[in-house]
């Protein structure tokens, strides 16, 4: 389709931080966006000036520089205005701080009538007092602030006083649940090289290894259940800064066969149902997907109550949520999920399936997106 034909569609530049890491979410949000009614750009503030990208045999996808930059370094910003312009653009749509920085300042140098969306994905982002006082700068040039979760909107609004509330929207997250169904696994191929004790039950985690993540207090408390229920099995996928100080910690375990560090794993759907109990042990949370994805699996799901887990799980019928930092309470819920019986099971695996089909799809969460794009520019 020529752009004459397709002058009335909306033109949506995405800006994001780095190319080689553009997240599943925004593929998908792409993808899910006809391109009657819109035409997108991809800009990376950083990254490969080609190649490198799953989005570039379909979409434009731009780099600004190889190399790390400021926030307010003039150059990207520069780069970004003429690309406004060049391109004609109505909505830059930001992902997370510096592009959201960079962006404005872009949009304003453009000299258009640009709208500018800025997603949040997870709380605690207004950290000091330089970044409070460059947010209230930015968000009076901002059209709408899209955070993933209710909790997340809360903490934009209270920690950026001043704020018009109707300025902040909630979209949450989505994801394709036929990619996380029982029916497409290879769950059995997982379990035999994972060796594990016949018949243990397995619980798992899918995250990055770091502190916020809370996998320490999820060691903690498998140890406590394990003291009590010998045949049971913890599973780790994910890599970070704590995987060495978990292994250590996890040591007599591992050489007994009850705990596996997987590292990176490709294929997580495999993963989430081959387990038993999938675990979520986090400190703080946005709206997280590993918890929709074993969801969607029917995984018996046990998580903290932070940020926006409370909203997916707003039924005791759907999964178990426990107090933060808590290896006791953890534990607790661990016990429940391995004692309970087969009819409560069955009908907690099919609600939690159920809730992902009915609140946290792509289709919901593309199509609430495009709903606010339309608005902006109507």
């Amino acid at each position: 389709m020529s752009n004459r034909e397709n002058r009335k569609a909306v033109r949506i530049l995405h800006v994001l931080n780095d190319k080689e890491k553009i997240s599943p979410l925004l593929i998908n949000l792409v993808e899910g966006l006809t391109k009657e009614n819109f035409e997108q750009t991809i800009c990376c503030l950083r990254g490969k000036l080609a190649g490198a990208s799953p989005l570039e045999e379909k979409y434009p996808v731009l780099s600004l520089t190889e190399k790390k930059t400021p926030s307010l370094h003039p150059v990207p910003i520069a780069r970004l205005s003429r690309i406004i312009r060049e391109n004609r653009i109505d909505i830059v749509h930001c992902q997370r701080h510096k592009p959201t920085v960079c962006s404005t300042l872009a949009a304003w140098r453009a000299g258009r009538s640009v709208k500018v969306v800025s997603t949040v994905h997870g709380k605690n982002r207004t950290r000091g007092a330089r970044r409070k006082f460059l947010n209230f700068l930015l968000f009076k040039r901002i059209s709408k602030i899209i955070s993933v979760s209710r909790a997340v909107r809360q903490d934009i609004l209270q920690t950026n006083p001043g704020l018009a509330s109707d300025k902040v929207v909630t979209i949450y997250n989505g994801i394709d649940p036929q990619k996380f169904s029982v029916e497409n696994a290879d769950s059995e191929s997982v379990l035999e090289t994972l060796a594990l004790p016949d018949g243990a039950t397995v619980f798992g985690t899918v995250a990055r290894l770091s502190p916020v993540k809370g996998q320490r207090f999820l060691l903690e408390a498998f140890e406590m259940l394990m003291r009590r229920n010998p045949n049971v099995a913890l599973v780790f996928t994910g890599t970070g800064p704590m995987e060495q100080e978990l292994k250590e910690r996890a040591k007599a375990m591992i050489d007994s066969g009850h705990v596996r560090f997987l590292g990176h794993r490709s294929d997580i759907p495999d993963i989430l149902n081959a387990i038993d109990c999938f675990v979520l042990p986090s400190l703080s949370e946005g709206h997280p997907l590993s918890l929709l994805e074993a969801m969607a699996c029917e995984r018996i799901v046990v998580a903290s109550r932070v940020g926006g887990v409370p909203e997916i799980l707003s039924s005791p019928d759907t999964g178990f949520t426990v107090e933060p930092g808590s290896a006791a309470s953890l534990a607790e819920a661990m016990e429940m999920a391995y004692r309970m019986g087969d009819e409560r099971r069955k009908a907690m695996r099919t609600n939690a399936r159920k809730t992902v089909l009915e609140n946290y799809t792509v289709e919901k969460m593309v199509a609430a997106t495009a709903e606010l794009y339309r608005s902006l520019v109507s």
